[in-house]
């Protein structure tokens, strides 16, 4: 089953979770996520079901921070400054 996550289209779900497991390993700790991946994860973060609470007032930037039992998420950080994490496996259910 194909999965298209904005621009990009992956034969698989199982391809589209490494290339974002990838992204996520690719960053560091509170660095600021670059294009091109910013772009790819505002069509990822498109697909959360909870997407509009997320936004809130709108994104600045993304990156990666510590979630539960010491593994990574992807945050979002808004425009006004408050952030909140976000699943990029809930994204691709």
């Amino acid at each position: 089953m194909i999965v298209a996550v904005g621009d990009l289209t992956f034969p698989t779900k199982s391809a589209a979770t490494e290339h974002f497991r990838q992204m996520l390993y690719r960053h560091e700790i509170g660095e600021e996520i670059p294009e091109p991946d910013h772009s790819e994860l505002r069509w990822l973060l498109a697909k959360h079901s909870d997407c509009s609470e997320k936004v809130g007032v709108g994104v600045k930037s993304f990156s990666v921070r510590w979630a539960e039992f010491g593994t990574r998420c992807f945050e979002v950080v808004r425009i006004d400054g408050s952030r909140i994490d976000f699943s990029f496996r809930w994204c691709l259910r």
